[in-house]
């Protein structure tokens, strides 16, 4: 992704929480799960995984992202 380009609005962020104490985010280009992949990547699990994946997508671009809990294992963003 060009790093002077800013993320769409309505980029979905979900993060997948391992039992082994990593976790998979994926970006997607828009906000349905279909849509096509960004990036993916393991970022280590802990209480603050969140605020972790709200960086790097304020890194990339993103003024923020609000979060919901989809099950126990499962977070879902969107940037706002």
């Amino acid at each position: 992704m060009d790093e002077n380009k800013t993320l769409p609005k309505d980029t979905r962020f979900e993060v997948r929480i391992g039992r082994n104490g990593w976790c998979t985010v994926t970006i997607k280009e828009g906000f349905e799960s279909t849509t096509p992949v960004i990036e993916t990547y393991k970022i280590r699990g802990s209480k603050d995984v969140l605020t972790k994946v709200t960086a790097k997508a304020k890194e990339m671009g993103a003024p923020g992202v609000g979060w919901g809990a989809c099950s126990s294992v499962l977070w879902v963003g969107l940037s706002y």
